[in-house]
């Protein structure tokens, strides 16, 4: 697999902090473009959305290697009782993504303060960044996971890892994702992940925003998160 890279998307406007938006968006079909390693994150119009939400930092994507994994409920159900064991397999590459390439491509790339924006599966990579965070001379701020896969229960132990962060993790869930209700049935979690019900740990440093009035469809699409950060930035949470 190619190492993870950041592409940078839109310059700062005036705030010195960084956010990094990482995609991993599930689909209902194969040949959904999210799916596409070497999709050009411009095309996905997500900065667009985050820079009508008010940020003005600067913008990166994180791209990293999804070449041989595809998230799609089609590919899934195809695979049978097989689609445990694919996710298992590359779980392992989403944890490392998170754990060991991200922290080192922002020491990299001189950044000073950074948030975290983790999309459906990048969203996992997104908390092991935040977990296993030791850069002692870079802020990590805010971390915002929209449909999380990842568990939401106190065997994450979400408190410890959001008191690594200065900001706040803002978890953004959607009870009626229908999407990831059915990644979840295929795979066989009996648990709800955090994209679907609150994180349970309580901190000070955690939200829980319940995006669910918000959101127009179950799909996936950018548009239907910006009345979601406006709201974000109305209550203060974000910025």
């Amino acid at each position: 697999m190619e190492k993870p890279y950041l592409t940078p998307i839109a310059p700062s406007l005036g705030n010195p902090e960084a956010l990094i938006f990482i995609d991993g968006s599930l689909s209902e079909g194969i040949n959904n473009p999210h799916d596409n390693p070497h999709n050009n994150p411009n095309n996905s119009q997500w900065w667009q959305v985050i820079r009508q939400a008010g940020w003005q930092g600067s913008i990166y994507a994180l791209w990293w290697d999804r070449s041989n994994f595809s998230p799609s409920l089609e590919h899934l159900t195809q695979l049978e009782t097989d689609a445990i064991v694919y996710w298992h397999k590359h779980k392992n590459y989403i944890r490392r993504v998170g754990k060991s390439y991200l922290p080192k491509i922002i020491s990299e790339n001189a950044l000073t303060s950074v948030s975290l924006m983790g999309f459906s599966i990048g969203a996992r990579v997104a908390y092991y960044t935040m977990r296993d965070w030791s850069e002692a001379q870079i802020q990590l701020h805010n971390v915002l996971l929209l449909g999380g896969t990842i568990r939401r229960d106190a065997v994450r132990n979400w408190a410890s890892a959001a008191s690594r962060i200065e900001g706040k993790l803002i978890n953004i869930y959607n009870c009626e994702d229908l999407v990831l209700t059915r990644f979840c049935q295929i795979l066989e979690w009996d648990r709800s992940p955090c994209g679907i019900k609150p994180i349970s740990e309580k901190h000070e440093k955690i939200i829980n925003f319940d995006a669910t009035p918000w959101m127009k469809t179950a799909k996936y699409s950018p548009s239907n998160y910006l009345s979601v950060f406006q709201e974000l930035v109305k209550q203060g949470y974000w910025q």
